[in-house]
């Protein structure tokens, strides 16, 4: 409610730990259902990077593959200590290289070794997705690459699914010269989706309105 009626700083303050919270308990509900997922598909045999964000999920995924020695490529191991850990599974000690949505700057040689990636969390930013997926997808890699998006039907998912889908539809005029003017829609506040949902869920009947853009958009809960 206070992502929608407070004053100003107040809602600003309240959207940030709503998206921060939601985020942090939709990754938990689903990281042993993503690690199961994660052990089929290495049983098949193919090597994964696992991608997420929180380091309890990360914690829970160590958990529960920890007879596959999941090794980590995350902002919290040192420079030395992500270089072994690559270096580890380029030489199959490991099947499965867990990395953060927002690390690997510089990241290069896995497409040598690997063509698959799980998504067990998501980013607001489809460029996060791009940028991680393009760890595999580069020059050297002679298999296709896959890219697995792990989602559940709650939680902060559905709204970031959302987004991700409007923010690529407005990306592709700027990738792809060739398509001319396109007609795009914009939602200038992607957490209101969340907070929707959220007071749906509770039972509220609150009404959330966004101004215009090029159309109006309601939110009712």
């Amino acid at each position: 409610m206070k992502a929608t009626t407070g004053e100003f700083t107040e809602r600003g303050m309240a959207v940030r730990e709503l998206d921060m919270l939601t985020r942090h308990h939709t990754g938990l509900a689903k990281a042993k259902q993503v690690a199961d997922f994660a052990r089929i598909v290495v049983e098949g045999g193919e090597s994964i990077m696992l991608v997420g964000w929180h380091r309890d999920v990360y914690d829970v995924w160590n958990e529960r593959l920890a007879d596959l020695n999941p090794l980590m490529y995350t902002g919290l191991e040192s420079t030395a200590r992500k270089n072994a850990n690559k270096k580890a599974f380029m030489n199959g000690e490991s099947k499965i290289l867990i990395l953060s949505l927002r690390s690997g700057e510089g990241l290069d040689g896995l497409q040598f070794h690997c063509s698959t990636m799980i998504f067990g969390e998501l980013d607001w930013s489809p460029g996060v997705h791009h940028q991680c997926i393009g760890r595999l997808d580069r020059d050297g890699q002679t298999e296709p690459v896959t890219a697995i998006f792990l989602v559940v039907d709650e939680g902060s998912d559905p709204p970031i699914m959302e987004v991700l889908g409007l923010k690529a539809s407005q990306a592709s005029a700027i990738v792809d010269p060739t398509l001319g003017v396109q007609a795009v829609h914009s939602d200038d506040s992607h957490m209101k989706k969340l907070v929707d949902r959220y007071l749906k869920k509770r039972g509220g009947r609150h009404t959330v309105a966004v101004p215009a853009a090029p159309t109006q958009l309601e939110l009712s809960a």
